[in-house]
Parts: C-alpha cells; sequence; structure tokens
C-alpha cells in the first residue's frame, strides 16, 4: 500500500492537469466549464529563491482536490490527492501537515476523468512512447491519475 501511494505521489509531482481531446484545444466552443489549474505564487519565484510560504495549505482544497508544491523554506515535496494535502520529507516520511502551514508555490486542480486508457509495458522507453502518444502537446498542463502495481519505481 506505500509503494503504490508512494508512486501515486511521485507521479503526480511530475505531471499536471487535465487531459483534454486534441478537437477540444482547436475549437473550444462548449460553455462547459472546465477544471482550472490555480497557482499560489509562480515556479520562477521559488528559481530566484523565494521559499517563504505565503498561503495556508488548508485553504487549497477550496481551490481543488490534486495538486503539488512544496512547504515553507522548502521542507518537503507537497502532494494533494482526493482533497487531503501529503508533505513528503527528505527521509522518504510521508506526514499529513497542519491546515496553518504555509506554502511558497503550488499548483492545484479540480480532478475531471475525461479520459481513460491501460497502458500494459513493462519496458520503460515503450511504456514513456505509448504515455507520450496520448497527448496532443507537450505545451499544455495535463493531470493524469495513474493506478497500478508496482515491484519497485526508480
Amino acid at each position: 500500500m506505500k509503494n503504490l501511494l508512494l508512486s501515486t505521489m511521485l507521479i503526480l509531482l511530475t505531471i499536471m492537469t487535465a487531459c483534454t481531446k486534441e478537437s477540444e484545444l482547436i475549437n473550444n466552443n462548449s460553455t462547459e466549464e472546465r477544471p482550472v489549474l490555480v497557482q499560489v505564487s509562480v515556479i520562477d519565484a521559488l528559481l530566484q529563491g523565494i521559499y517563504d510560504g505565503i498561503y495556508p495549505i488548508g485553504k487549497l482544497p477550496e481551490e481543488g482536490d490534486l495538486g503539488i508544491g512544496t512547504f515553507d523554506a522548502l521542507d518537503g515535496e507537497m502532494v494533494m490527492l482526493n482533497d487531503t494535502v501529503f508533505q513528503v520529507l527528505s527521509t522518504g516520511e510521508v506526514t499529513i501537515p497542519a491546515d496553518t502551514v504555509l506554502t511558497p508555490f503550488a499548483a492545484v486542480s479540480g480532478w475531471e476523468t475525461d479520459t481513460s486508457f491501460v497502458l500494459a509495458n513493462n519496458n520503460y522507453d515503450q511504456f514513456k512512447a505509448d504515455f507520450d502518444s496520448l497527448f496532443p502537446t507537450p505545451n499544455l498542463f495535463y493531470a493524469v491519475r495513474i493506478d497500478g502495481l508496482f515491484s519497485h519505481i526508480k
């Protein structure tokens, strides 16, 4: 169970926003609302050394139920899954921090499944090629949920 939770968190740390069909990207005249990506600050602020928390993590579930980020003074990686904020420490320990803990950067979205598919390759290169072929452009954000059993993750 711990490996599955950790693997899901690691995958979510690398990929963000909602899956969208190419035709919807080109001509989206729909009045239907899609999930929005909400950011606390910008990644460039972190790159400039601005690590002081400014937004309480207890407010993040008001913006969405899935996200990534970090904590005040870069005290671990933030993974938000199903409205719960997890703190992944440098030791590998995963905790649930107090709602009052501040974040200098977070990216949060509401989860909405619009596409499902199966990838069953054991070869990483083929898995990556198959996965990458499912998205119309690398210039958008995507939120991806991967369910599976993993013997190990590297």
